[in-house]
């Protein structure tokens, strides 16, 4: 289902403990079980989407001031430079990211034209999609969705 692996030290995917590859089925059972909701379910070495949240928004954050640090530099030498960041993610994560998008903490005006539902629904396997970020100089960010789950690169019949 979902690989648990590291990237620069970074677990990047959420860990399913003993039902990674399993049917996500299998994993509600057992927290029903456990009375307790899947999104709240430690059992049997199972990351709490909490924990998985925090994960990937701490990420972001990092990538954010990093890019920052790296454009500051860029910049005086290219002044026309704009950075362009690919990220590369099961629809989980990707979907965790989109929460933190439209999180009070950010309250992002506009990011997404067809409101939270369209960017949270679950989107086709290879489904892209693009976004434009920019930072502002008080260090505020601002996220507009340019194209959502896309799957015009496929050959689909």
């Amino acid at each position: 289902m979902f690989l648990n692996h590291c990237h620069g030290g970074m677990k990047c995917e959420m860990n399913y403990g003993r039902f990674d590859g399993l049917p996500f089925a299998r994993l509600v059972e057992a927290s029903r079980a456990s009375n307790v909701k899947p999104e709240h379910f430690d059992g049997e070495g199972v990351e709490p989407l909490p924990l998985f949240d925090a994960r990937v928004r701490e990420w972001f954050e990092s990538m954010c001031k990093t890019t920052l640090v790296n454009c500051d530099k860029r910049l005086k030498m290219e002044p026309d430079f704009c950075p362009t960041i690919l990220v590369v993610s099961h629809g989980g994560t990707i979907r965790r990211l989109f929460a933190h998008f439209f999180s009070p903490e950010l309250m992002l005006e506009g990011f997404c034209p067809g409101s939270r539902g369209a960017a949270m629904r679950i989107a086709a396997n290879t489904a892209y999609s693009t976004f434009d970020l920019r930072f502002n100089l008080d260090g505020t960010k601002h996220i507009r969705s340019v194209q959502l789950h896309r799957l015009d690169h496929l050959c689909l019949k």
